[in-house]
């Protein structure tokens, strides 16, 4: 927590400004690191669902973000 507030703080100033600009390298490897943690994260809480305790609730909920993905999605194509 407190490594993305000192990031968030960072990347919010002018010092922060620089010293991004002046290392890509170093912003390159920040990158992918985020990445691979997210990554990381996002299949860690992915393993621990269970298929079968999701009952019919929970599936109307999941079919009603799925058609609301779908139609911001069309939506944003046909409007650029």
């Amino acid at each position: 927590m407190l490594g993305f507030a000192a990031m968030s703080l960072l990347g919010s100033s002018a010092a922060g400004h620089d010293f991004i600009a002046a290392r890509p390298a170093f912003m390159s490897a920040l990158t992918f690191a985020t990445t691979f943690l997210l990554t990381m994260a996002m299949v860690g809480l992915g393993l621990n669902v269970n298929l079968r305790s999701l009952n019919g609730g929970v599936l109307r909920a999941l079919a009603a973000m799925l058609a609301t993905s779908v139609l911001l999605s069309l939506w944003t194509y046909l409007s650029v």
